[in-house]
């Protein structure tokens, strides 16, 4: 059951340029109230008016009222190409248990999304078992431990294709993020578009040679500024798939090209400590859909990670 006053009507706003810095400032003082007792203590406690109005100036953020004017709760963000970091989710102490967290977030995911990002993430203490305990509930899983004391969680966007065009732009989009030695697993059922993926990535990373699905030779290595290998693992879904893919030596060539296997799931996973996942499929009549899912802490948005 509830604590506290009934949540009156709600008015979500999303900030970008000028925000109420002191109001925001004072509701987020009042809600980490008590972490100073934490080692080292929470920054948001002693960041200044200049570091927030930076914040919303830069990136942006969520500012919750009732209807009167009074901020109930806040967030920011922070925009690093196809990552979202939701940070500084403060809920007036009054309010919590009220959903006003859980409509933050489904906020900032509604808006990441609107704007082209592929995934959030958010650093929670270790400390704080509650707060790992919300973000479990909207989605979130761990992707990298960070200083000792901090895990990073991220939470997949459902992008919705709706094209044909927009999987091929979705592989333009992915290949800014790509690098040599990473490595991209498709997901799906026939028709649902790995290939097309596949043809965007390696149109975005400059490579030579029409980029068509290479089941009848398993693999083919298309030469570029960064080289891409393409794997169609389709015919080794079988119980001795794994040698055969061990034949393939992709070990060889991952540390200097990227590396994206069509039905790999299962069989390639341990080519590297890192990877994405990326599972699309194809709702009858109503386009595409993919879900990119990162592993490892190759795809941390913070710095140094600890392992």
């Amino acid at each position: 059951m509830n604590s506290g006053p009934d949540l009156p009507a709600l008015h979500v706003e999303r900030v970008r340029g000028t925000a109420p810095i002191d109001e925001v400032q004072q509701l987020t003082l009042r809600a980490f109230a008590g972490q100073d007792s934490l080692n080292p203590p929470s920054g948001a406690l002693s960041e200044s008016a200049d570091t927030i109005a930076s914040d919303f100036a830069e990136s942006g953020g969520l500012v919750i009222r009732d209807d009167a004017g009074e901020l109930l709760a806040t967030c920011r963000v922070r925009r690093l190409g196809l990552a979202w970091v939701i940070r500084r989710c403060a809920v007036d102490p009054s309010y919590r248990r009220h959903g006003l967290g859980r409509r933050l977030a489904e906020e900032a995911h509604a808006w990441a999304t609107e704007q082209g990002a592929v995934r959030t993430h958010v650093g929670v203490r270790d400390a704080r078992t509650g707060s790992r305990a919300f973000w479990a509930s909207v989605g979130y899983t761990p992707l990298a431990r960070h200083g000792g004391f901090w895990t990073e969680l991220v939470r997949p966007l459902p992008q919705h294709l709706a094209e044909p065009e927009n999987t091929h732009a979705l592989g333009v989009r992915l290949a800014a993020e790509l690098r040599p030695g990473d490595l991209v697993v498709l997901s799906g059922p026939l028709g649902a578009g790995k290939t097309a993926l596949t043809q965007g990535i390696g149109a975005a990373l400059g490579v030579r040679g029409p980029v068509t699905s290479p089941t009848f030779v398993l693999a083919r290595v298309h030469p570029g500024p960064v080289p891409l290998v393409h794997v169609d693992a389709y015919r080794l879904r079988d119980a001795g798939g794994r040698l055969e893919l061990d034949d393939l030596d992709l070990d060889d060539s991952l540390p200097d090209s990227v590396t994206v296997v069509e039905w790999g799931e299962g069989l390639v996973e341990g080519l590297a400590e890192s990877r994405l996942d990326v599972h699309l499929e194809r709702p009858a009549e109503d386009g595409r859909t993919a879900v990119i899912t990162p592993v490892g802490s190759r795809w941390s948005v913070f710095a140094p990670v600890s392992e």
